[in-house]
């Protein structure tokens, strides 16, 4: 009832977009206005099936245009659902599929960048600030890693104060460790954030240390 909505104007557009490019020989604008409307209509719609009834959308435009490269934009828009739900491994299914069908369209690119973006590889460690007996635990968290590398840095108490407690990593990187180990890793087959608990190491001589972690 309310004819100044914005909503109401925006719906009314794409209605009459529609209309007009339905007997397109062409239907490149055709398709993409219908695409746009699902895209709207995602963006304003509520409810707890949301999601559900979006992806169902796009999977029903993609194989109504399979071979038009207008249908890689819809599979990229239905895996960026799934990954933002983190359902990383269906994501990556979608995006490789768009990919290899579409690769020179706009939408393969998309999901080319979605498939780098899901199989990045991370990792971020954390530990206590000091270590005593009984040794505390290291706790990484990764993604897409299988190996973790440690070095601990001995650095004299006056330079780290004079550093004001930050050292460069390059710096870091040319003072000779005082140790070094690596630990392995479960992969991350679903391409999900895991967390691992590691042991600190034995035999470290009193002291200050920088712990330098990398994948």
């Amino acid at each position: 009832s309310d004819t100044g909505s914005a909503k109401l104007k925006a719906i009314r557009i794409y209605q009459d977009l529609l209309a007009f490019h339905q007997n397109d020989k062409d239907k490149t604008a055709f398709i993409d206005a219908d695409l746009q409307r699902l895209i709207f209509g995602y963006s304003q719609a509520v409810g707890p099936q949301k999601a559900e009834l979006y992806k169902a959308a796009l999977e029903r435009f993609a194989s109504q245009w399979k071979g038009n490269d207008l249908a890689a934009r819809a599979i990229y828009e239905w895996a960026s659902v799934e990954h933002n739900a983190e359902n990383y491994l269906t994501a990556h299914t979608l995006a490789g599929q768009a990919w290899d069908q579409y690769p020179a369209s706009i939408g393969g690119i998309q999901c080319y960048n979605l498939i780098r973006q899901i199989e990045a590889k991370s990792a971020a460690i954390t530990t206590e600030r000091v270590w005593n007996d009984p040794l505390p635990s290291i706790q990484v968290t990764y993604r897409n890693v299988t190996r973790v590398f440690f070095r601990a840095v001995p650095i004299e108490f006056e330079d780290y104060t004079q550093a004001g407690g930050q050292l460069a990593l390059s710096t870091l990187l040319t003072m000779p460790p005082a140790l070094e180990w690596s630990a392995e890793l479960p992969p991350t087959t679903d391409y999900r954030s895991r967390t691992q608990i590691l042991p600190a190491p034995k035999g470290l001589p009193k002291g200050l240390y920088y712990l330098v972690a990398s994948h």
